[in-house]
């Protein structure tokens, strides 16, 4: 993925979970995006590379979070057009930026690495309480639902 020349004024986003364009569970986002009358969000959310934040991957059941942590997380940088596109994500992701104490997840600012150079992009960061024995120590949610699935 060439990224050299990113318009960095649109915000960038590194995921992993749910958020990933034709992920297993992509549509959930959708459907939920079309009951908000967003329903070209598709069109709207471009896929720039792939790349890793430093961090831990637990699973959650029907879904990933991440928290800081000093393993290596696998996620796909997308950009979205503008900030209505990033308040539908927020909401989706259970982020609230007038009440982060209350919220799910944050979305947190982190580096990434994407073809050995480093970008910064938001990232949405678990802050509920880990379940035991929740850790994905690949990091790659995709690849831990196929053997979790299997």
């Amino acid at each position: 993925a060439e990224l050299a020349g990113i318009d960095t004024r649109r915000v960038l986003l590194a995921v992993y979970g749910s958020l990933v364009p034709g992920g297993r569970t992509w549509n959930d986002f959708i459907a939920f995006a079309r009951e908000r009358g967003q329903a070209d969000i598709e069109s709207r959310l471009e896929v720039v590379g792939s790349g890793t934040v430093t961090g831990t991957l637990h699973d959650l059941g029907s879904y990933p979070g991440i928290v800081r942590g000093r393993d290596t997380v696998r996620v796909t940088v997308i950009r979205v057009a503008d900030s209505d596109d990033l308040a539908l994500l927020d909401e989706y992701e259970e982020f609230d930026p007038a009440s982060p104490q209350t919220s799910e997840y944050v979305r947190e600012f982190w580096p990434v690495d994407v073809d050995g150079g480093a970008i910064g992009a938001w990232v949405y960061v678990y802050r509920y309480p880990i379940p035991a024995n929740s850790v994905v120590d690949h990091g790659d949610w995709e690849a831990h639902l196929v053997s979790r699935d299997s």
